[in-house]
């Protein structure tokens, strides 16, 4: 939940000598030291044994690079852990994060987590004590305040699914998912778009990026533009090779973080598997890679492509950077922050129609009808792979009514139940995204640029 960066992992099946453990330490001079295990009121032994390299590690750092210790494993062992580290450590403590076999915290640890690296950047960075003195509250991290308003939106607004939030940033993606206000938070440093970038290549091969590629660009010049953006993070693309490499690698680091953020989504609110995303209104989306996009349809595509989002949703669009900063005053003046978010601070991309299930493609598998508040209506059948606009002014407001065929699924609560629902018109319109679930791109590069081009110019209009 922080923008922090896991050096080094010690655990029980480490079959390093107690001696390379604390040499990996003391190499490291890590800013902060985690130590988790054992039931409450379980054994004790194997949770010390980690414990001890740590104890001797941070007993022969100098006061500089003394490291932060948080400990929530055993409670039974608290003034064990105490006696160990208390006095050649910095010991923070929290609650167990598994106290039983079928029981899971990590909400208790993780506020404890972020106190502790707030302190660790007032110390870093000069000023940043002065300036929470000012500012009367303490710092939080970005990603903490981007949550916050997730948080907020799943508890007020009435719905019976999830909302999402990502944030794509230059140190870390953010994913922010939020059930009934139960939260789930992942930060991704490894998926910045910033200084780090030229790291990305050892998360994922190169392929999984130029596979969203339509343009002819080598595979060189792609990694030479990872490189070149590691070196000077601020710059911005300015030929179109350079905008298809970003826009790519924006869809890839969002599925990267993604994936990761699955492992903690509950069980229950997958769709089908654990690769579908589940239901989600609405999606809201940050980041300048996808703020200042050349227009809002590459904006849309980019977060469909690499979302997937399933059934019906809305996109949201977080254009001027305010989002965080919603999330830290909320401390402060929680109505201000209520009245911004009932403004047209954000722009409403369009509503997302995305029928789920299997066919061949040109397969019928969605007929909808739209009815405007105006008295228009538009009827069409939805083919499987098709990609379509249906036009609706900003603010028009209409009725859609949808009969999914095959046993496709569009989020009204059984596979081929159909049903009808409110809609408000976006930037796009009605998005009505048939192109299947997860999406499929050819293997042969020229019949998969074009496809990505004939997608690219569905959404421009």
């Amino acid at each position: 939940t922080t923008y922090s960066r896991v050096m080094d992992v010690i655990n029980l099946n480490d079959r390093r000598a107690k001696e390379a453990r604390l040499d990996s330490i003391l190499r490291i001079r890590p800013d902060l030291i985690v130590i988790v295990g054992g039931f409450d009121d379980g054994g004790v032994s194997s949770v010390q044994r980690l414990a001890e390299p740590v104890g001797l590690a941070c007993s022969l750092l100098t006061n500089e690079h003394e490291p932060e210790v948080l400990f929530a494993g055993n409670q039974s062992i608290q003034d064990d852990i105490r006696s160990l580290l208390g006095k050649s450590a910095n010991l923070h403590l929290a609650p167990n994060l598994r106290p039983s076999i079928d029981v899971e915290q990590l909400t208790p640890a993780q506020v404890v987590v972020e106190k502790i690296v707030a302190n660790i950047r007032k110390r870093q960075i000069p000023g940043v004590a002065e300036l929470t003195s000012w500012a009367g509250a303490d710092i939080i991290p970005t990603s903490e305040a981007f949550s916050r308003i997730i948080r907020f939106l799943s508890m007020s607004l009435e719905s019976n699914k999830g909302v999402l939030g990502i944030d794509v940033g230059a140190s870390a993606t953010t994913i922010a998912a939020s059930f009934c206000g139960s939260l789930v938070l992942n930060v991704c440093p490894e998926f910045g778009l910033g200084s780090n970038l030229d790291e990305l290549l050892t998360n994922m091969p190169l392929s999984d990026i130029t596979r969203w590629i339509s343009l002819d660009i080598a595979d060189d010049d792609v990694r030479n533009y990872l490189f070149n953006k590691s070196l000077y993070p601020s710059s911005l693309p300015v030929e179109e090779k350079d905008l298809a490499i970003e826009q790519a690698v924006a869809r890839q680091v969002i599925r990267g973080a993604l994936k990761k953020a699955f492992e903690r989504f509950p069980v229950r609110e997958l769709n089908y598997t654990e690769h579908l995303l589940p239901w989600f209104e609405p999606i809201i989306a940050a980041g300048s890679v996808l703020t200042q996009s050349p227009s809002v349809d590459q904006t849309a595509l980019m977060l469909i492509d690499s979302l997937q989002p399933t059934g019906a949703t809305t996109l949201v669009l977080d254009h001027n950077h305010i989002i965080s900063a919603l999330g830290a005053a909320a401390s402060i003046n929680q109505l201000m922050v209520v009245h911004v978010l009932d403004t047209d601070a954000f722009i409403h991309l369009g509503t997302v129609i995305t029928p789920v299930g299997e066919a061949p493609i040109g397969t019928p598998v969605l007929r909808l009808q739209m009815i405007r508040d105006d008295g228009q209506d538009v009827n069409l059948e939805i083919k499987y792979g098709d990609l379509e606009i249906i036009p609706l002014p900003v603010g028009q407001k209409a009725r859609l009514q949808l009969h999914p065929l095959h046993l496709f699924d569009v989020g009204m609560g059984a596979p081929g139940r159909g049903g009808a629902l409110r809609v408000m018109g976006g930037e796009l319109g009605i998005i009505i995204d048939a192109r299947g679930r997860p999406l499929k791109l050819p293997d042969d590069r020229d019949k998969r640029s074009e496809l990505l081009t004939k997608w690219r110019r569905a959404l421009a209009g």
